[in-house]
């Protein structure tokens, strides 16, 4: 496991739009409005599977715990630093983010699925309790974000590798908005 490689998966992450915990329990209308990020539970919960994955691999706890630290802190940057930082889904169905990317966003169930103008498509679950947005993907579909990135088919055994470790068995990655 290289810093590189990791350092370059939290940024990717932190470029990845996702979505919600549980069924929406509020109309579909309550998603429409300007959404700031608030956090994320995946770079504690990755940060703790890297740290067991490296002492079972025979590091130190002194070693694993500097890698896991500064793959922890580039990963909150990472989510911090993207255009996802404040969304906007408008009433008409389109979107835009604060690094000026647009497109279409539609609700089915508790799916959400986002059309960048590029062609970009991103699936997720969402919920909306009052003031608060959870955006939520699973491990699948992060693999299909990955994919969509790369514009292949195929995920090299590396990445593969590194996402079972970093997901483990929760296998979701939450971010958290607030209404503004």
């Amino acid at each position: 496991m290289r810093v590189s490689l990791a350092s370059g998966l939290a940024v990717l992450i932190g470029c990845v739009i996702c979505c919600g915990e549980d069924k929406p329990t509020e109309p579909v209308r309550d998603i429409v409005g300007s959404w700031t990020y608030r956090g994320t539970d995946f770079a504690s919960t990755a940060a703790a599977n890297l740290r067991d994955y490296l002492l079972g691999q025979g590091w130190n706890l002194a070693s694993a715990q500097r890698m896991v630290d500064g793959f922890r802190n580039e990963m909150e940057a990472g989510f911090r630093h993207t255009g996802l930082s404040v969304l906007r889904f408008n009433a008409d169905g389109t979107f835009e983010d604060n690094s000026g990317s647009k497109g279409v966003w539609s609700v089915q169930g508790d799916v959400l699925t986002i059309v960048a103008e590029d062609g970009y498509t991103i699936q997720c679950e969402y919920s909306v309790h009052g003031a608060d947005l959870t955006l939520i993907v699973n491990k699948e579909r992060y693999l299909n974000l990955i994919r969509q990135s790369e514009g292949t088919d195929e995920i090299s055994p590396e990445i593969q590798g590194l996402l079972d470790i970093l997901f483990g068995g929760d296998n979701t990655l939450r971010l958290f908005y607030r209404a503004t």
